[in-house]
């Protein structure tokens, strides 16, 4: 939906969990939780982001940033320019 409503060349900026570094002291005890309340997490970890873009993210530029020791990523999406 967002990407319907935002003009082309716009900006749509995604914050979602990654996978986190095997160090992570939040790792064991968030991932199981994870599993349960947000079961697709683990897919969006394994495929690239442009997957679940509308057509694949073709045109689409994608800037990611991960933080807090790769717990979360950050997304920015740059729609195609008409």
């Amino acid at each position: 939906e967002s990407f319907r409503v935002t003009k082309s060349g716009g900006e749509v900026y995604v914050v979602e969990f990654a996978k986190s570094k095997w160090w992570h002291p939040l790792r064991y005890i968030w991932y199981p939780v994870l599993m349960v309340l947000e079961p697709f997490a683990s897919d969006i970890w394994r495929n690239d982001m442009a997957k679940y873009l509308p057509h694949g993210g073709i045109g689409c530029e994608i800037e990611q940033i991960k933080i807090f020791g790769d717990f979360y990523q950050c997304l920015k999406i740059r729609t195609p320019t008409l």
